[in-house]
């Protein structure tokens, strides 16, 4: 009896640990399930991540796509919580090949939400494509694209935009970034009349850059107006890393030539999308950033109001995922804690594209708790966004996967629901 009690001490040990290197410590089995996958659109290829805006103005937040090798950017109409697990009406804005990222903004003025489409390939282009200014919203056919002229964007590839008053002049700028060599860092700026004259915008290059993820607007020094949090993956510029481009404001020339460069962390790392977010509760965004060969996730302290000062907290990878791509902060679980959700490329079965993570102890502790999100199928996930779909209370996580292939359709637009109400 003696020896066949060990025996299965033993075994169960075993099990236990083999649990622990997937999954961290053992949950109960309703914690550690996948969430339930709902598919919003998988007519298209090429799906590169997502962007939020209420473009209806219905009080619901809509998404915008762009599909890399469909060549389109796509705009889906959220149809409230009630319909949200089936697949949403949607525009096709218009045509953009090889298009890294499609944003929604009011670019001409007039009142109703068009879409930014960066494109890289041999497009090389930012196009903007305009709502109709009557008729139909949702007609397709109504939209008209146009591409702002290699005069004023130069023969670049641009990864992603991001829609800002830069000069606060209260007509709405692009700020815009690249890849490779010649890429750039700049803002464009918007004229105060006929803005859909895309031959009468300027850019202003602030800086270089090798290979754009994120672009965040946020005011890192503490002087009332906005910087550009940048995650830039690759040395081209000699600037890879989490950093900021500090404005030197609206009022100085020093605006439309190139702005001061402070670096976060990470500096010489593959950085990935990152994150700005208040981690230890003391009222300032710290910065959650992922980086890629090998895995890492770190999270830098703001240690002073002007954005100079970091500590650095390291949080241990999973083991059981592909190699990092996106993050989001948020309370998953409704703990009062703050978790940590990660997207992965080559996340090729049994490997998991999509986990969250979750502290035990504080928030500065390296080991943190891994639970699944996604089940094993999908392996190329992008960026990702946190918004209550279903209207039950807690947060769905929302992406797309493209799958490894050029021609696969994927996962599609998806959102995974959370089980946790």
């Amino acid at each position: 009896m003696k020896s066949t009690r060990l025996v299965s001490y033993v075994g169960l040990f075993a099990t236990l640990f083999a649990a622990a290197l997937v999954h961290g410590p053992c949950h109960a089995d309703s914690e550690d399930a996948a969430w339930e996958r709902h598919v919003i659109d998988q007519g298209l290829s090429g799906g590169d991540g997502v962007r939020l805006s209420d473009a209806d103005k219905d009080g619901d937040l809509d998404i915008v796509v762009g599909w890399e090798q469909s060549g389109v950017s796509r705009l889906y109409l959220n149809p409230g919580p009630d319909a949200a697990t089936q697949r949403w009406p949607f525009i096709d804005c218009g045509p953009a090949s090889g298009v890294e990222d499609a944003v929604m903004a009011d670019i001409d003025g007039d009142g109703r939400v068009d879409v930014v489409s960066s494109t890289e390939g041999q497009t090389k282009r930012m196009f903007v494509h305009f709502a109709p200014k009557d008729g139909a919203f949702t007609d397709s056919s109504r939209w008209t694209t146009l591409a702002f002229p290699p005069s004023v964007t130069g023969e670049r590839r641009w990864m992603f935009a991001l829609p800002l008053d830069v000069n606060r002049d209260g007509h709405l700028d692009i700020v815009a970034a690249g890849k490779d060599t010649d890429a750039v860092i700049g803002w464009l700026e918007a004229p105060t009349t006929n803005k859909r004259d895309l031959s009468t915008w300027r850019l202003h290059e602030m800086g270089g850059v090798g290979w754009a993820m994120s672009l965040i607007a946020h005011d890192m020094d503490s002087d009332g107006d906005s910087d550009i949090v940048v995650t830039d993956r690759r040395t081209g510029a000699g600037l890879q890393g989490a950093r900021w481009l500090e404005n030197p404001g609206a009022n100085s020339p020093r605006q439309r030539g190139p702005w001061p460069n402070h670096f976060i962390g990470s500096a010489g790392d593959e950085v990935m999308f990152m994150a700005l977010h208040d981690m230890d509760g003391d009222g300032d965004s710290d910065a959650v950033v992922p980086s890629r060969d090998p895995n890492a996730l770190r999270w830098f302290e703001r240690m002073d109001r002007s954005g100079t000062q970091w500590a650095t907290h390291a949080i241990t990878y999973p083991e059981n995922v592909g190699t990092a791509k996106g993050v989001k902060v948020a309370d998953v679980n409704h703990d009062g804690q703050l978790d940590v959700i990660l997207s992965h490329g080559n996340a090729i079965s049994p490997l998991l594209g999509l986990v969250w993570l979750e502290y035990t102890g504080s928030v500065s502790d390296p080991v943190w708790v891994i639970h699944p999100l996604s089940d094993a199928e999908g392996s190329k996930f992008d960026r990702i966004e946190t918004v209550d779909l279903d209207g039950d209370g807690d947060l769905d996580v929302l992406t797309t996967e493209e799958d490894a292939g050029e021609d696969s359709l994927g996962l599609g637009l998806i959102w995974y629901e959370n089980p946790e109400r």
